[in-house]
């Protein structure tokens, strides 16, 4: 189905669904718990005010964020393939998005640029709000930064962890959707802590024992302050991802989910279906948006595949090495992955079958860590993107036809980053 015909269809139920969603205006999104069983609860107290400008539209607002070698900044309508330049930054090493912000690590600091451009996953349905773009500014930091994200780009929190310094702070999503950079808190981690994730008002640290060693998490309030009895075991948590189903985080043996319908975490383990060596471990999660399903490189070995509502993990196995992996978790289970051949294969979870592998599209710069490093792979509901830092160019995919390669996109800055928004 193409943009076009997704666009009418989005109308037609946009129309349906925009009179009993009327109360909720651009930028009051209701915040969200998780229970138990993984299934979202909307709670309207605490509302965030109306954005300026803010538009709520029929269709998602997709855009893709580009950076250049320079870090100029570009953003261009995958719908009117219409571009702009937003200004520039730092170069970055690395980027993260949330679907609406870009966190763009430069090494000394976190530059956040707001496409404002955004989608809302409500009940059943999606709300589409387009606003301003611009650079927001830096958060100052030294060395790599971690950066986990959470369910709203306007409510709860955006974790920015510096693991060089042990410096952690939450950013409020709430403020950054008003321009402004503030933080919920900030605290000092200890040395061999690994891990800073938003939850609830406060978020999910990594615990250490009297050696120093990685044991677990605890859940710390809005002021950074450890909250009683809000603990789990977690031995070497690395990586989070918040998705539909809960906060999930990798530890050695499986993963940890955290949910809750109140301001302190419940937790739930699911082991690994057997042992798994330490190199193959799932440590960095990626997938669509707003879904339960997440996938991890399992080391040099294939992928792993968790359903955090189910609670069971797949493993896909490879003949060759996989550079990166993406769920989609679309109804036929589809999950893409970049070979250490530039080339990309396609999975449908549920059979295991591969269904189709590309020509070598990024076979020039697999042997280049430093271009490599920009190499994104993101998913919507019908499209994959791939960008290629060596011409500046982004691979359009339908997955669900072959992987067939639909656009080969012209950013108005060279696709060096990359991160698409309004997802």
């Amino acid at each position: 189905m193409n943009r076009a015909l997704t666009g009418l269809l989005a109308t037609s139920v946009s129309l349906l669904v925009l009179t009993s969603c009327a109360q909720n205006a651009p930028g009051n999104e209701p915040s969200t718990t998780l229970s138990g069983n993984g299934e979202q609860h909307e709670s309207h107290d605490h509302e965030p005010e109306p954005e300026h400008g803010v538009q709520e539209t029929s269709e998602a607002p997709l855009h893709l964020v580009s950076i250049d070698s320079q870090g100029r900044v570009g953003m261009l309508d995958l719908v009117s393939e219409e571009g702009r330049e937003l200004g520039q930054i730092p170069v970055p090493h690395n980027v993260d998005s949330d679907g609406r912000y870009v966190f763009a690590d430069t090494g000394a600091g976190v530059q956040v640029i707001d496409s404002g451009m955004w989608s809302w996953a409500h009940g059943d349905h999606f709300h589409y709000y387009r606003g301003t773009p611009g650079l927001l500014g830096n958060l100052e930091g030294s060395g790599p930064a971690i950066v986990s994200i959470s369910a709203h780009s306007t409510s709860g929190g955006t974790g920015v962890f510096f693991p060089e310094t042990g410096q952690a702070t939450v950013l409020d999503n709430k403020e950054l959707s008003h321009g402004r950079l503030q933080e919920v808190f900030s605290i000092q981690l200890e040395e061999n802590q690994t891990l800073l994730s938003p939850f609830g008002k406060g978020a999910l640290v990594s615990r250490t024992d009297n050696d120093g060693q990685v044991t677990g998490v605890r859940y710390v309030d809005e002021e950074g302050v450890p909250v009683a009895d809000s603990e789990a075991d977690c031995p070497q948590a690395h990586g989070s991802i918040t998705t539909a189903a809960g906060v999930v985080l990798g530890c050695a043996d499986g993963a940890l989910v955290a949910t809750g319908t109140g301001e302190t975490p419940e937790f739930e383990k699911i082991p690994y279906p057997e042992r798994v060596p330490a190199a193959e471990r799932a440590m960095d999660f990626a997938g669509r948006k707003a879904r339960p399903s997440v996938a991890a490189l399992a080391g040099e070995h294939g992928a792993w595949i968790l359903d955090a509502r189910a609670k069971s993990w797949e493993r896909i196995w490879q003949g060759r090495t996989l550079l990166r992996v993406i769920a989609v978790d679309d109804a036929k289970g589809h999950v893409i992955a970049l070979d250490d051949a530039g080339r990309l294969r396609i999975h449908q979870l549920e059979s295991g079958e591969e269904t189709a592998v590309s020509e070598p599209l990024l076979a020039h710069l697999v042997d280049d860590p430093q271009l490599l490093q920009g190499v994104e792979l993101s998913v919507d509901q019908s499209r994959a993107y791939l960008n290629d830092p060596a011409s500046g160019t982004v691979h359009e995919i339908d997955f669900a036809d072959s992987g067939r390669i639909t656009r080969s996109l012209d950013t108005p800055t060279d696709a060096v980053f990359m991160a698409e928004t309004g997802r």
